[in-house]
């Protein structure tokens, strides 16, 4: 077994969707990554809510592309309930506000599963959350 990469849904949506203006790129990510593409639960309702909000597909072909892509090819990075509180702890602390909570989750969940690498085109907001991470 390789060493995980951990996925947030940035990369997650643009792999699976090949309208993304970012397909060819993320799809290669993720076929680099074989079967140890890792990525928290949450990310998976931030890939369902982008394929309904931003780019505008029907609930049920989202949820097709969720439950027949994500779920097939992507491994669980789990969180635990004290996971979310150190990390909204850890927010507060740092000053941050804002969605970029959801970048600190995905961190926390690259962090648990022992990635090797965060891939992202979010990198300004993880060079916040994720000093320690590397970044792709």
């Amino acid at each position: 077994m390789q060493v995980p990469e951990y996925f947030d849904s940035t990369v997650a949506v643009a792999a699976i969707f090949p309208g993304s203006t970012n397909y060819a790129d993320a799809s290669a990510r993720l076929k680099a990554a074989g079967t140890d593409a890792v990525i928290i639960n949450h990310g998976l309702a931030e890939v369902y809510r982008t394929l309904t909000g931003r780019l505008r597909l029907p609930p049920k072909a989202a949820a097709q592309l969720v439950e027949g892509v994500l779920l097939a090819r992507f491994k669980e990075a789990a969180l635990s309930r004290d996971d979310y509180a150190r990390v909204v702890k850890t927010m507060a602390q740092r000053n941050l506000s804002g969605p970029i909570i959801y970048d600190a989750l995905h961190a926390e969940g690259a962090r648990k599963a022992g990635a090797s690498v965060v891939n992202t085109y979010n990198v300004e907001h993880f060079k916040k959350v994720a000093p320690d991470l590397t970044l792709a």
